[in-house]
């Protein structure tokens, strides 16, 4: 995950929720009452909305993406209150290719699209959705995390892949994870432990015997 442009985890996770928020393929939306049409890699967006997802302010939200921009990482067009964002590269992001259309000239049904992903799956992905813990819910039942979910957990599993993480240490770290919350109880949601990076806090077991903690007691005098 290492980019000289990114200077800290909160501007590493913000990158990756700008990959994720891109378009995989040309679509329309309705923002404002207005039909847009959005380009693959692209999308639609505000200051104040990603001030509001990421906790940033106004200001430091605009320095953030004139960085990107003029680092050629995405391109950005203000009109009408929107900012329209287009990620520089987006190919290079996504765990496989994608053609906007087919030999007899028809774009691809979102059910096709969907088959697809699932058959290029990206390497490592089912070992890592087995050893990620699933959780309980309030009534004490095992929690299920829903196929959107999954899906979305995916994309950003790809994206952390991309940018520099190995299939070994996102396995490792689910693993252990899974150990650590065998009792299920306060669970991340799997897209927030890669997208905010708290899988890198679980790459090596923690050792919390007593032994390890006098140790580190101890070390500190």
């Amino acid at each position: 995950m290492d980019n000289p442009v990114l200077k800290d985890n909160d501007e590493r996770i913000v990158w990756l929720s700008i990959i994720e928020r891109a378009a995989w393929s040309d679509t329309e939306t309705y923002i404002n009452g207005q039909l847009l049409k959005v380009s693959r890699g692209c999308f639609f967006t505000s200051l104040r909305h990603i001030c509001t997802n990421v906790n940033w302010d106004v200001k430091k939200v605009s320095r953030f993406l004139k960085r990107l921009e003029s680092c050629h990482m995405i391109v950005t067009e203000v009109t009408s209150g929107l900012t329209h964002v287009t990620v520089c590269n987006y190919e290079e992001y996504q765990s496989n290719g994608h053609r906007s259309d087919t030999p007899d000239g028809q774009k691809l049904t979102h059910k096709e699209e969907i088959n697809n992903k699932e058959r290029n799956n990206i390497a490592g992905w089912d070992e890592f959705w087995t050893a990620y813990p699933s959780g309980v819910m309030e009534n004490g039942k095992p929690r299920r995390w829903p196929k959107t979910g999954r899906g979305s957990a995916h994309g950003v599993y790809a994206t952390v892949i991309k940018s520099g993480a190995t299939i070994d240490q996102l396995l490792t770290a689910a693993k252990n994870y899974g150990a650590e919350k065998s009792d299920g109880q306060f669970v991340y949601n799997p897209k927030k432990f890669l997208s905010e990076g708290h899988w890198e806090n679980w790459i090596e077991v923690k050792d919390t015997s007593d032994t390890a903690v006098f140790k580190k007691d101890w070390d500190s005098f």
